[in-house]
């Protein structure tokens, strides 16, 4: 067993304090006590509030929330602290750094990492790491509050590090690499990554196996195949609390399963299909121009608030037109075929150099592997408009309609090109290529990318419209489109000759070294440098030291208005609010206060959904009434103003008529017609609990203590009574549980989406309470499983660490990008290099 000589941790100890210093630089507010305020981050906030102030109260965690959409589970919103461990390995590669400078830290690590696995030096990983990490498509996730599509992405370099060593044989290190890197990419909850994540695996895979039918190899190859799959199930294990939930919740949100035959309310219901309906899911979906902006960030414009600054036409028509502009200027400049974004999944215009470099370089199934992913995602990212390819994907491959917005595939591809452009310098600087394949491979990647950048600058404008889709929106708003189209086509051409300068002095001095006129380090140093430059560049287009705030002024987007502190000095324990000063459906902020009607999320509940189509989005009285909807805030002539609702029907009533229905169609279609403080719509599948009950209405039934997850009541009735819930139905056996005097009783579904209840006569005790099994079970699992991980990743590391080669015996290798040994009195030789 050897020891590791100094010279061996340097490069690497370099790497951290180089990837620690770029992230502190790149994000030094958050040093300084500053925060970036993100749309997504302010929304999770709004409707995480309720159960966040109850933990805080209380140190319990509520697992239902009525801060959205009348109720629901908050399994994607907010569960707790969790028992799943293997948080504390993100930590690490954090170095234990909060967000943001923790998080692209963590970026670099998984990237470098992954580049020392496939023999890069660490000088050249240095420049894949940062360039991935940095990548336009990271920074503006992150600007926008993408975290947990961030966290999860920010995983994929280890787990391809760990599956490529499983398949070179080292099952040991391998096998837990991968264990752990899929256990964190579970962890941080975006499924829709994991699920790209494992396709690709699996196509490298099938490369893996074709080379093993070669070579006719097969048993190392189901060994491999044996160890990642226990990899993968050890890592759902870890995740059990959230992956079992959620695949509960599935079943009953707009991606499970048909609920209602024909959808007449909305013809593109997902309550039609089975997952998501087709323009729905497809609705982001890149177009050319904005595939383009992956080498041109402004191909497609930029983003709906580009700063442009003074010298841009529409500025200078707002001066001609004694229009006052305060602060930094910026426009809607994109233009592109989504319906809007925050910036382009810019790449890096050298890195997409170098990736063609490497592909027309580096031999092996890797190579190949890596352009049929970058090829096949971005295929996928133009979802509707390659509807030749996504549509089979969509109806054929298992689960894929389960997951919206293709665009966000991109994350995946800008994994890659880092990867395969430091393979290219690697294998440039490599003396087994000859001079010139290496000259051929040159021109070639600078002739189509720089040949494309040129096509962009010289002519780019005349190939499109550059009109977007809400340039007459922007008209109506006093824009001058005319300028704004003009500003497109002028930044296009500006970019478009950025990306070819920086292309061109990377290959310039990729063509210094090989004509031996540059070192190999100082060319690795050079092209560092231009791609920091080329993406910090950017990326401070989308997040600058500006956008930073202090966290008070932060909260400020929470701040309580006359309208809200007029309605919570109601002292009612349990009531809802509808404001419709924004979009009801589309807008969480107003729950951080209030029990919304409506609400933001993208997994909410399928049977509210055909609510919200059929009866809430034209703000059906009785049905709102039924939602216990007791004050509207309405638009007024001074500001949004407050409407009592003397009409709701309160927390709960009891009901004397009882109508069976056959179908859930028929159950939605009651409610037009529908008196609910009268009756009660119910389907067959509950008959059996109403059967013969023809209740008299009288008594009382009241709320008397209200949490998240519990509510209490009392009622007091001369005889038998059908309860009726202002209260989101959940179920059956789905973690709701109705209590008569501490005695569970079986409860039913009424009006398609509220909860019902047998009462009997006399004063008792009524309580809900939402318990689910399957999130102590999976909890339970998820602490086993994720220090089984835990434990043997570190058990595999000091496996691998004791059983390494000594140093003597260790073939010595020139690794590729290392500069060549020079010696005293003695020319360099220019052959090869």
């Amino acid at each position: 067993m050897g020891s590791i000589s100094m010279k061996q941790i340097v490069p690497h100890a370099v790497a951290l304090i180089t990837f620690l210093i770029l992230s502190c630089l790149y994000f030094y507010p958050q040093i300084e006590g500053k925060t970036l305020s993100q749309t997504d981050i302010n929304s999770y906030k709004g409707m995480a509030q309720e159960v966040i102030k109850y933990e805080e109260e209380t140190g319990e965690t509520s697992l239902w929330t009525n801060s959205i959409f009348s109720g629901m589970p908050t399994y994607q919103i907010r569960s707790g602290k969790g028992a799943n461990q293997v948080k504390i390995a993100e930590k690490m590669s954090h170095l234990f750094f909060s967000r943001p400078i923790g998080f692209f830290i963590g970026a670099m690590v998984g990237v470098y990492i992954l580049l020392l696995v496939l023999g890069v030096s660490p000088w050249i990983a240095m420049i894949g790491a940062v360039g991935f990490a940095l990548s336009t498509n990271n920074i503006v996730l992150f600007e926008a509050g993408h975290t947990s599509k961030l966290r999860a992405i920010f995983w994929v370099a280890p787990a391809i590090a760990g599956t490529i060593l499983t398949f070179r044989r080292k099952y040991v290190i391998g096998g837990a690499l991968f264990a752990l890197a899929m256990a964190v990419n579970l962890y941080v909850n975006h499924f829709q990554m994991t699920y790209y994540l494992l396709l690709l695996l699996g196509i490298y895979g099938l490369f893996v196996l074709r080379d093993a039918v070669k070579t006719r190899e097969y048993k190392p190859f189901f060994i491999a195949v044996a160890v990642l799959i226990g990899g993968v199930l050890l890592a759902v294990g870890s995740s059990a609390s959230k992956i079992l939930t959620t695949m509960e919740l599935a079943e009953d949100t707009m991606r499970g399963k048909p609920i209602l035959e024909s959808n007449e309310a909305s013809a593109a219901s997902s309550s039609e299909t089975d997952g998501l309906a087709w323009d729905y899911a497809m609705s982001w979906s890149n177009g050319v121009p904005d595939v383009l902006a992956m080498l041109v960030p402004r191909a497609a414009g930029g983003s709906g608030a580009e700063p442009t600054g003074e010298k841009s036409e529409l500025y200078q028509d707002f001066q001609r037109r004694g229009v006052r502009l305060g602060g930094e200027f910026a426009e809607p400049l994109y233009w592109g075929d989504l319906p809007f974004t925050s910036g382009p999944a810019y790449m890096g215009a050298l890195l997409m150099f170098l990736f063609i470099l490497g592909a027309i370089l580096v031999p092996g199934r890797l190579k190949w592997w890596i352009v049929t992913c970058v090829l096949l995602t971005v295929a996928m990212s133009m979802g509707k408009h390659l509807a030749v390819l996504n549509q089979l994907l969509f109806d054929y491959l298992p689960l894929y309609n389960k997951f919206r917005a293709p665009s966000s595939i991109l994350t995946i591809t800008a994994v890659f090109i880092p990867i395969l452009a430091a393979l290219g310098i690697s294998r440039f600087f490599s003396d087994q290529v000859a001079r010139p394949e290496k000259r051929k491979a040159l021109l070639w990647a600078l002739g189509t990318t720089g040949g494309m950048c040129l096509l962009l600058a010289a002519i780019g404008p005349s190939l499109f419209s550059l009109e977007g889709a809400s340039d007459a929106s922007y008209a109506n708003a006093g824009y001058n489109v005319d300028a704004i189209v003009a500003d497109r086509a002028k930044f296009l051409r500006a970019d478009a000759l950025r990306s070819l300068l920086l292309i061109v002095l990377g290959a310039a001095a990729l063509f210094a070294h090989m004509k031996g006129s540059l070192r190999a380090l100082w060319v690795t140093v050079a092209i560092g440098l231009l791609v920091v430059i080329d993406l910090w560049g950017i990326g401070r287009r989308y997040i600058s030291p500006d956008d930073f705030v202090s966290q008070s002024l932060n909260e400020q987007v929470f701040a309580l208005r006359d309208v809200d502190r007029e309605i919570l000095r109601d002292e009612d324990l349990h009531y809802r609010v509808h404001d419709l000063t924004v979009d009801p459906w589309n807008n969480s902020i107003r729950s951080y206060h209030h029990r919304t009607v409506g609400g933001y999320n993208a997994a909410k509940l399928q049977r509210y959904q055909d609510l919200i189509d059929y009866y809430l989005s034209r703000g059906t009285p009785h049905v709102l009434n039924m939602l216990n909807t007791k004050y509207f805030i309405v638009p007024g002539d001074t500001g949004p103003r407050v409407q009592r609702n003397f009409q709701a029907y309160g927390n709960a009533w009891f009901v004397e008529g009882i109508r069976i229905v056959q179908t859930a169609d028929e159950e939605i279609a009651a409610l037009e017609n529908l008196d609910p403080q009268a009756d009660a719509i119910v389907h067959k599948d509950f008959e059996h609990l109403v059967a013969g009950f023809d209740p008299v209405k009288n008594g009382t039934i009241e709320l008397i203590e209200y949490k998240p997850n519990k509510l209490t009541y009392r009622s007091n009735t001369q005889s038998d009574q059908l309860a009726v819930f202002s209260e989101i139905w959940y179920g059956p056996d789905k973690g709701w549980q109705a209590y008569i005097d501490g005695q569970p009783v079986e409860h039913l579904r009424a009006n398609y989406v509220l909860r019902a209840l047998n009462v009997p006569a006399g004063e008792h005790t009524i309580v809900f309470e939402f318990d689910p099994k399957t999130h102590r079970l999976g909890e339970t699992l998820s602490l086993i499983f994720s220090l089984l991980i835990l434990l043997g990743f570190a058990a595999a590391l000091w496996y691998t660490w004791k059983n390494r080669p000594p140093e003597a015996a260790v073939p010595v290798e020139k690794k590729a990008g290392a500069p060549p040994k020079r010696h005293k009195g003695r020319k360099k030789k220019r052959s090869g290099q």
